[in-house]
C-alpha cells in the first residue's frame, strides 16, 4: 500500500480515535462523570457522521426512531433483570446457594469452582451491577477465608458475570451487538464459540493469584504478603458528655477507621455506658463507622433501637444470651456487621463454632466494665491462637483493653487487624489526634 493512501488512513481516523481521549480524558479529568460520558460520545459521533458524510440531515428521524427502540428493548432487559435480582434478594437465595456450597464440601477447589459455574450462569440473564451487588457479600467472605485478596475475587467475579453478557438465553450485549450490527444472535453464536475459552482463563485467574495481582503489586497498589491493614478504633468511653460533639468532630478528622462504643447494663458488668441519645448524637456528627459493645444480658432485647441509632458493628458477649446464633441473625438482618467478645477468661473453644457466623471477634485484654484497667499480658496465648484461625474463617481480630504502642506492635506482628485505643495511646495526651493517629499507624 502506497504511503500516501496511509498517511491518509491514518489522518482521516484520527478524528474517530480522539472519541476514546475525549471520553477517557473527560472522566478522569473531572469534566463530567461516566454517565455524562455516553451523551458526549454521542453527540461526538453523531458530528463525526455528518463530518464523514455517513449520514445527512434526512436520516436523523430514522436514526433517532431506531436508537430509541433499542434503547427500550435495553432497558426492559436490565428492568428485568433487575426484578430478578429484588426476587433472588427478598427470597434469601443468594443464602441458600453459599449454605448449599457450604454443605457440600470444604474442599477450596471445589467451592471455587461452584461459585465460577454460579457467576456464570447468573450472568448470563442478570446484569451485572446487581449480580455483584448480591452475590459480593455472600461469596467474599468465603473465598477471603481461603487466603484469596479482594482484588482477584473481583477480577474472577467481573470475568465470569462478563462472560455471561454474551452468552444466551438472555446474554445483554450479545443482543445489543446482534440489534446494532444487524444480524441474527444464532449465526453471531457460532462464530463466538471460540471465545467462550475465555472460561479457562477465568478458572486460571481463580487458582492462580500473580495472573491478577502480578502487576497491582509490581505497582505498589497492593502490598506483598499480607495486605492487612491497622483498624485504629478510637473508644468514646474516655470522653466526657459536656464535649462529646467537639471530641467526635475531632476524631472524625483525625484519620481513625471506626469510633468504638461502649453500653452496659449495670448487672453483666457494675457500669452504665452510653445512651441511645448519645448514640444517636455521635452518629449525627460523623461519618465514620461506628463499633457497638453490648456488655450486657440479654442483648437481642435492644439491637433493633441500637441498629436504629446508625452502628455499623454490634458486638455481643456470647454468654450473654441463650441462644447466641439468633442475636447473631437479627444483627445481620438489620444489614449490620454481626461480631463476638471474647473475655480474657472465656477459651475460644467454647465460642469456635461462633466465628464462621461473625465479622468481627473482639478480644478483651482486660477484664471489661471500666476504662483504664491493666492489660492482661497472659491473653496474648490465646490471641496468636486466634490470628492462626483467621485465615480459616476470615474475621477480623479487634482486640480491647489497655493497649499501648509496644503491645500495639507486637500484636500487630502476630496478626491483629484492629485496635480500641484509650488513654494509654490516644486521650490525654495534650497532642492532636491526628498527629498521634499517624505515628501509630506507622509503628511495624
Amino acid at each position: 500500500m502506497p504511503a500516501r493512501v496511509v498517511l491518509r488512513t491514518v489522518l482521516d481516523a484520527i478524528p474517530s480515535l480522539l472519541l476514546i481521549v475525549i471520553i477517557i480524558g473527560g472522566i478522569l479529568g473531572g469534566v463530567f462523570t461516566a454517565t455524562e460520558a455516553s451523551a458526549v460520545a454521542v453527540a461526538y459521533a453523531t458530528v463525526l457522521a455528518f463530518l464523514y458524510k455517513g449520514i445527512t440531515l434526512k436520516d436523523l428521524p430514522r436514526i433517532i426512531l431506531d436508537s430509541a427502540k433499542m434503547t427500550g428493548i435495553i432497558a426492559l432487559m436490565i428492568g428485568l433483570s433487575s426484578i430478578m435480582s429484588w426476587v433472588m434478594a427478598f427470597t434469601g437465595l443468594p443464602d441458600l446457594i453459599a449454605g448449599g456450597i457450604l454443605s457440600l464440601t470444604r474442599n477450596k477447589y471445589v467451592i471455587l469452582v461452584l461459585m465460577n459455574v454460579i457467576l456464570l450462569v447468573v450472568g448470563t440473564f442478570m446484569d451485572p451491577t446487581p449480580a455483584v451487588l448480591i452475590f459480593t457479600p455472600i461469596f467474599l467472605p468465603i473465598c477471603q477465608t481461603f487466603g484469596m485478596h479482594p482484588v482477584q475475587f473481583g477480577i474472577m467475579v467481573s470475568m465470569n458475570l462478563c462472560i455471561g453478557t454474551i452468552t444466551p438465553p438472555v446474554g445483554s450485549i450479545l443482543f445489543t451487538g446482534c440489534t446494532v450490527g444487524r444480524v441474527d444472535i444464532e449465526s453471531v453464536v457460532k462464530e463466538l464459540l471460540p471465545y467462550f475459552a475465555a472460561i479457562l482463563v477465568t478458572l486460571l485467574v481463580t487458582y492462580i493469584p500473580a495472573i491478577s495481582m502480578a502487576l497491582p503489586t509490581a505497582a505498589g497498589l497492593i502490598k506483598s504478603g499480607d495486605s492487612m491493614e491497622k483498624l485504629l478504633c478510637p473508644s468514646l468511653l474516655n470522653l466526657s458528655d459536656d464535649c462529646l460533639r467537639d471530641e467526635v468532630r475531632a476524631l472524625d478528622r483525625s484519620g481513625a477507621d471506626i469510633l468504638h462504643l461502649d453500653v452496659m447494663d449495670g448487672d453483666y458488668v457494675p457500669n452504665f455506658g452510653m445512651s441511645f441519645n448519645e448514640i444517636a448524637a455521635v452518629r449525627a456528627n460523623t461519618g465514620l463507622p461506628l463499633d457497638l459493645h453490648m456488655t450486657m444480658r440479654n442483648p437481642r432485647r435492644y439491637v433493633r433501637r441500637y441498629a436504629a441509632c446508625g452502628v455499623d458493628i454490634i458486638y455481643i458477649h456470647p454468654d450473654s444470651e441463650a441462644v447466641p446464633t439468633e442475636t447473631r441473625a437479627l444483627i445481620r438482618d438489620l444489614g449490620k456487621h454481626p461480631g463476638i467478645v471474647v473475655n480474657p477468661g472465656v477459651s475460644l473453644e467454647s465460642v469456635r463454632e461462633l466465628f464462621p457466623l461473625v465479622d468481627y471477634v473482639l478480644v478483651m485484654t482486660v477484664n471489661p466494665g471500666f476504662a483504664g484497667r491493666d492489660y492482661l499480658l497472659w491473653v496474648e496465648a490465646k490471641i496468636e491462637r486466634l490470628a492462626a484461625l483467621r485465615p480459616q474463617y476470615g474475621f477480623h481480630i479487634v482486640i480491647d483493653g489497655g493497649v499501648t504502642r509496644d503491645i500495639l506492635r507486637r500484636l500487630w506482628n502476630k496478626g491483629v487487624e484492629g485496635f480500641v485505643l484509650g488513654r494509654q495511646i490516644l486521650f490525654g495526651q495534650n497532642r492532636p489526634y491526628d498527629a498521634i493517629l499517624r505515628e501509630v499507624r506507622d509503628l511495624a
